[in-house]
């Protein structure tokens, strides 16, 4: 039995893809850990197709009773079966574009044309704040400030916080304008500000709240204002 081990790159800046075949045969180029689906180029692009299969069985099957459904009931069903489906490990897509995440976006709009049982041609932002849904790019935001916010104030598991060390506000910049600003915020270094790994980008998502949100005394709190910044932003 022959093991062979290969690598590649596949685009500029990109992790290099790691192939394993054994007698010159491929082994799969994707593993589940915890329901997360990643490929050998960490680009969750089978993640992503999943998560809107899925979905789109759901709202198949929800399209078929949608005539005995009340409104409360639809937004009930969509929040258990479809947004939930969606942010399920969300937070690994923080590095993703727009382009990689509009499969996601598409489906949250057919679940909120679902609930008010709209055409295809109509506008939905407006019925997402009626609902008071987030769009997919801030959904992983939100969960990532989330994160952040029980990494600082450590009410997460020990090990998870070794990443995460608070800024240290020095003398020279309490005479600075804007004093506080400095408060409650990570520590970055100037590789970190560089890269598009998750640990750095959950810092940088933290450091550019509103020093009042994160100052928030408590998570329920944090969550609220947390919210209602982001429903400004769309």
């Amino acid at each position: 039995m022959k093991i062979k081990l290969s690598s590649k790159c596949s685009s500029l800046g990109a992790m290099p893809g790691l192939s394993l075949s054994i007698n010159g045969t491929a082994l799969s180029q994707t593993a589940k850990v915890l329901g997360v689906i990643m490929d050998d180029h960490t680009k969750f692009h089978s993640f992503i197709n999943k998560k809107v299969q899925i979905c789109n069985y759901h709202l198949r099957n929800l399209r078929n009773i949608k005539k005995s459904l009340d409104f409360s009931t639809r937004v009930l069903l969509v929040t258990n079966l479809i947004l939930s489906t969606v942010d399920y490990c969300n937070i690994v897509l923080l590095p993703a574009t727009s382009v990689d995440l509009r499969p996601l976006r598409l489906v949250i709009n057919k679940a909120v044309r679902f609930i008010y049982d709209l055409k295809l041609r109509t506008h939905v932002t407006p019925f997402y704040k009626k609902l008071h849904f987030l769009p997919i790019l801030f959904r992983i935001k939100f969960k990532a400030c989330l994160l952040a916010y029980k990494f600082f104030y450590k009410l997460s598991p020990k090990y998870l916080n070794e990443e995460f060390d608070a800024f240290i506000v020095r003398e020279r910049m309490k005479s600075r304008e804007g004093i506080g600003r400095y408060d409650c915020m990570f520590s970055e270094t100037k590789e970190d500000m560089n890269k598009k790994h998750l640990i750095p980008l959950i810092k940088r998502e933290w450091n550019l709240l509103p020093l009042n949100i994160r100052k928030s005394v408590s998570i329920e709190l944090f969550k609220s204002k947390l919210k209602s910044l982001l429903f400004t932003k769309y």
